[in-house]
């Protein structure tokens, strides 16, 4: 009796002592949000029309500090919505808010130098919605309602640099990363523990983007354009609070994590057919980085795009189509495929570029969500 006493101490005392598993604090939950994974906005209308296949050429600082000298100043709105189908098919009543507005990107090309000044967000997602869980088939379900709202936002501000030899270009940027999230669900049930959850973190670190770019010939048919960039990632230490308020009690805590630094780049390719007619293709991709703290990965990625572009130099207008898809391991939605749609038009002097991104997103054997962009970007000349 004694001999078996002992054993069950020592086994409590082991079980005591290990370390419980990290994981995202709650709510976050890979079934009501897409943390730790994310989807790519477009900086630009331009590139939004081509579904982001121009993203390393140069032509904008974004993604290639390669970019030539200019004397222009661009901001881009954009408004997006997020239909997730697959809670609308896995519950009742679903309800979402439809539309969001902010700032895609904006950049300045200081004159006489090139030397650029620019801001955009690659992660710009919202989310709002309530509905009534399950589907009323399955008893086991218990009944109540649920709402949830996620804010993501990462954004970088830059300064980039280029100089040219012939005709190959070279630029350096350095950039301020900033991210900043939120994550709320409330909870109307019979259980317990119902009630509101909501947790917050952001941080902020410095990091830096190399390019390169090639243009072999000024105009004509049989021109390309190649450029190919690589950014380091910075680690970015996060903090901010967790204050769950439940029909069992309420209580407030600290929370941090840290996501490891990383690297992410491409290449980018434009060949003119003729004058008129050109095809642009990229591929990119981006190391994985884990989530210290929060046990989890935004795991390693990879994308393509194939897209053409039409102008003739006697109108004032572009037309652009572009598509490819993205995919990404460990995150709940590992795969998109991405359709772009854009028009250009110049009013002598002032460029108005709009672009309109639609991705399907793949969540396991759900129906597949929904997200829609329009960037319009506004260049002008001074």
């Amino acid at each position: 009796m004694r001999i078996r006493s002992t054993l069950l101490l020592a086994a409590c005392v082991a079980l005591a002592g290990r370390p419980a598993a990290a994981q995202p604090p709650s709510p976050i939950d890979g079934a009501l949000f897409a943390f730790p994974g994310s989807t790519e906005s477009p900086p630009s209308g331009v590139s939004a029309g081509v579904a982001s296949a121009d993203q390393w050429l140069g032509d904008e600082p974004f993604l290639n500090p390669a970019t030539p000298a200019g004397h222009q100043i661009m901001v881009s709105p954009t408004m997006f919505r997020v239909s997730r189908q697959d809670l609308r098919a896995a519950n009742r009543n679903f309800e979402d808010n439809a539309l969001f507005f902010d700032l895609a990107g904006f950049a300045l090309a200081l004159p006489r130098v090139p030397v650029w000044i620019y801001g955009y967000q690659p992660v710009l997602r919202f989310e709002d919605y309530v509905f009534n869980r399950g589907t009323g088939a399955d008893p086991t379900v218990p009944p109540g309602s649920l709402a949830g709202q996620s804010d993501n936002r990462e954004g970088r501000a830059g300064i980039a640099a280029s100089a040219g030899w012939r005709r190959l270009r070279g630029g350096a940027a350095l950039e301020w990363t900033r991210r900043t999230d939120r994550y709320f669900t409330r909870e109307q049930s019979g259980a317990p523990d119902q009630g509101d959850r909501e947790v917050n973190f952001e941080g902020d670190a410095f990091g830096y983007n190399l390019g390169l770019r090639f243009d072999s010939a000024d105009s004509g048919a049989g021109r390309a354009t190649v450029g190919a960039a690589v950014r380091y990632v910075p680690a970015l230490q996060v903090n901010g609070d967790q204050v769950l308020t439940l029909l069992s009690g309420t209580s407030q805590s600290a929370v941090s994590a840290e996501r490891e630094a990383g690297w992410e780049g491409g290449l980018s390719a434009r060949y003119f057919f003729t004058s008129d007619f050109a095809a642009l293709a990229a591929f990119g991709g981006r190391t994985e980085q884990e989530w210290k703290g929060f046990g989890v990965a935004s795991g390693q990625s990879s994308m393509w795009r194939v897209a053409i572009q039409f102008h003739d130099a006697l109108d004032p207008w572009t037309a652009r189509i572009g598509l490819g898809q993205d995919q990404q391991d460990g995150v709940p939605e590992p795969r998109s495929g991405v359709l772009g749609l854009g028009l250009g038009w110049d009013f002598e002097g002032v460029l108005l570029d709009v672009g309109v991104v639609h991705r399907g997103i793949e969540r396991g054997n759900a129906p597949t969500s929904y997200e829609d962009r329009i960037i319009a970007s506004v260049w002008v000349a001074f």
